[in-house]
């Protein structure tokens, strides 16, 4: 590279290459959006009716899956959690703890054991047998010793050895008193109630009885251990009344409460997620959520109904909207399945729902649509919102507050950055309804003020969100909004700047033809701005051959002088594959385009036709000198058509007056409609005679009068006297030629 050479800036080499690769772009989003509207309208809304269903309940029924997040009980917790608010909980070991005494504390239910007696004294019986056989044994010459042992083997633990002594070698009327008190000592003792609690009461009892009944002290501890190893419970616990009693008793235990501020620790990373745990981070909101195929069928069956819904009232107030058709039902069901995607990634933790910005989807809605469409968008969005929050209301009714409102905001914008604003004031709406409802909802007011914070980034995102909704709405759908129109009306466009600097007497051609145009589409009920709009940028195909048409030959030769009529012909019909091709290019909206391209339909090129006639030798057919274009298909495009003749033919006429003007109107209308333009414009009779009266209306400035002032050698007392032609250069005769050989015909044709 030479010293001091400015080094290549691959910038600009890529600007043509990005240029190219955004028409291609276009041009595909316009082949889909083509194969789009052609299918049929009821079968292409039953398909997306039925997506929109499947979308819907597959984002909110993954809100009520099981959880998924690690944190369940028993596991240890992967990270540290904190609380975010303050909670109460119940603390449930000190709750079953405490109902555990109460419990404790009721009293058992006792039922009588009539068998308990009997079965005492017949196991006193054989006890006592068997010492009547040890006795007749030793009568008998048997071991003392072996007997006392084999008795004390079969005797009760609690009978002593020498109370087994005395009752193998006290004399028969003692062994027979001491059977006979034990007895009814034993009798005595059962005829009281006796539980498991009051045994050892009944024992202390049979020592009393028996004291009293023994002659000695050795015959009365003898009669006391042998009826005490027998004496047990003669009542048994009623189970089923115990258990009823402390049930009841449980049930008037007030649980132990324990909270957890905000701020505080839950659960730190690594330790072992407790039931306790559970119950505050299930309060938080952190797990828990509600899950199984009952839950899932609800939802399903509830976004059915929300899908009705939608299809009934969006037909019907889209019922006479030209705009409302195939992409646009496309675009609306991309953005509630879009708008609820959203809020289902902002209902997890640590965000808040109330951040979901439901009004960006309400200004989108509003500027390419209507209000009413809008709202009705919010309101669905906010009831899945609800469903999303387990039918939390609270969010649902933010989200529908501050989305309705919205829609006011964005009702007179004419600018795409005033959509910033309108998140601004959004941001306020937010907040102030936020900590309304929290106050509502008992909170305390430091913690609404912190919610409402909320609130603040809810209108900043809705702000940003709808403008980057619209570009994209634009440029995927090919949307018509008004923004787009009035950006596209803006002098500053590249467009009409190359239109202004190339072909400036096209342009101001077009200027003049955009006052009519409006007028014409505002008497009929058309859409003015489209037809301003589409005035503007008719003929921006002349820019690629700017010195063809009568109105910009300023100081040049007519170069159809030089050419023969079928020359000139193709020369002037160009213009309208040219502007096709830069609207395209440039990105126009679709109608904008379409009126490029029908604004002169078929009609013929009478100025150059007659030539023809005039010259040729051979027949001349008219078909061969008519725009091999498309009929205008709108109103709009029909307006373009009659608004361009008529700007035209009266800018030409000299010395023009209001009849003069009228006639024109009137004989340029009756051509087009003879000639078949307008078969196709949806235009009545009706409307063409209000078109006239707009035309005329608009058009009655120029038969006004004006003071001519006097040239210099008129007027030679003025010294130095300048009028508004005063140092003008003079129209070389050539373009004054030019303009009378050429006529109307180079600038209407």
């Amino acid at each position: 590279m030479a010293a001091g050479e400015a080094p290549q800036r691959p910038s600009n080499g890529a600007r043509p290459l990005m240029g190219r690769y955004r028409f291609l772009l276009r041009e595909r989003l316009a082949d889909s959006r083509e194969w789009v509207e052609k299918r049929s309208p009821w079968r292409f809304e039953l398909v997306l009716l039925a997506c929109l269903v499947v979308g819907l309940t597959a984002l909110i029924c993954s809100q009520y899956l099981p959880s998924l997040r690690g944190l369940s009980e028993g596991s240890p917790a992967p990270r540290t959690v904190v609380a975010e608010e303050t909670v109460t909980v119940v603390d449930v070991e000190a709750t079953e703890e405490l109902k555990a005494r109460v419990a404790a504390l009721v009293a058992p239910v006792y039922l009588p054991d009539t068998r308990a007696l009997p079965a005492a004294s017949e196991k006193l019986q054989a006890f006592l047998e068997e010492v009547k056989e040890t006795r007749e044994q030793l009568s008998q010459g048997a071991d003392p010793a072996g007997a006392l042992s084999r008795l004390k083997q079969m005797a009760p633990a609690t009978v002593s050895d020498a109370t087994l002594q005395l009752l193998l070698t006290s004399d028969l009327a003692t062994f027979e008193r001491i059977q006979g008190q034990t007895l009814g000592a034993l009798e005595t003792v059962y005829a009281n109630p006796i539980t498991e609690e009051s045994l050892e009461s009944a024992r202390t009892n049979l020592r009393a009885i028996v004291d009293r009944l023994a002659a000695d002290a050795p015959t009365a501890d003898a009669v006391y251990e042998v009826a005490a190893s027998f004496v047990g419970p003669n009542q048994v616990i009623d189970q089923e009344q115990t258990d009823a009693r402390r049930q009841a008793a449980m049930d008037q235990v007030v649980p132990v409460m324990v909270s957890v501020g905000e701020g505080e620790i839950v659960v730190a990373e690594g330790e072992r997620i407790t039931a306790q745990d559970m119950l505050v981070l299930k309060e938080l909101g952190l797990v828990g959520a509600r899950s199984g195929w009952r839950v899932w069928l609800g939802i399903f069956l509830l976004v059915v109904l929300e899908v009705a819904l939608f299809s009934r009232l969006i037909g019907r107030f889209n019922k006479t909207t030209e705009e409302y058709g195939n992409n646009m039902l496309l675009a609306l069901v991309f953005l509630l399945l879009g708008a609820t995607a959203v809020a289902r990634l902002l209902v997890i933790q640590p965000l808040s729902a109330y951040v979901i910005p439901v009004a960006a989807l309400g200004m989108a809605v509003a500027v390419i649509l209507n209000a009413r469409s809008a709202l009705l968008m919010v309101v669905l969005t906010s009831l899945n919102i609800g469903l999303l929050t387990d039918l939390d209301m609270r969010y649902a009714l933010v989200a529908m507050v501050v989305g309705g409102l919205s829609l006011y905001l964005v009702s007179r914008v004419t600018k795409r950055m005033a959509l910033l604003g309108a998140g601004l004031v959004a941001m306020v709406l937010a907040a102030f309804t936020i900590f309304s409802v929290e106050i509502f909802a008992g909170s305390s007011a430091g913690h609404a003020l912190r919610e409402s914070a909320w609130g603040l980034g809810n209108g900043f995102l809705a702000g940003v969100l709808s403008i980057v909704l619209l570009n994209l709405l634009e440029t995927v759908f090919d949307l018509t909004t008004p923004l787009r129109l009035l950006e596209l009306a803006d002098p500053a466009h590249p467009l009409l700047k190359k239109l202004l600097q190339v072909a400036p007497g096209t342009y101001n051609h077009s200027i003049q033809m955009g006052n009519l145009a409006e007028a014409a589409a505002e008497a009929i009920g058309a859409n003015p701005l489209l037809a301003r709009v589409g005035a503007y940028y008719h003929d921006i195909g002349k820019t690629v051959r700017p010195e063809y048409f009568v109105e910009n030959q300023i100081y040049v030769d007519n170069p159809h002088d030089h050419l023969s009529p079928n020359l000139s012909k193709l020369a002037i019909t160009a213009h309208v594959r040219d502007g096709e091709h830069l609207g395209r290019l440039y990105g126009l909206p679709g109608p904008v385009v379409d009126i490029i391209k029908q604004h002169h339909g078929t009609s013929v090129l009478a100025y150059f036709y007659h030539k023809a006639l005039q010259s040729a030798k051979d027949p001349v057919y008219e078909e061969s000198y008519r725009y091999e274009e498309q009929k205008p298909q709108s109103k709009e495009a029909a307006i373009i058509m009659l608004a361009d003749s008529v700007e035209a033919a009266v800018r030409a006429m000299e010395n023009p007056t209001r009849r003069k003007i009228q006639g024109v109107i009137q004989e340029i209308i009756k051509q087009k409609v003879e000639d078949g333009q307008l078969d196709e414009s949806a235009l009545t009779l009706a409307d063409l005679h209000k078109i006239r009266d707009a035309f005329d209306s608009v058009l009655l400035g120029l038969v006004g009068h004006r003071i001519r002032y006097p040239d210099k050698e008129d007027s030679g007392a003025q010294r130095g006297g300048r009028g508004p032609g005063a140092g003008r250069p003079a129209v070389p005769p050539s373009a004054a030629a030019s303009a009378t050989t050429t006529g109307p015909a180079g600038s209407t044709e």
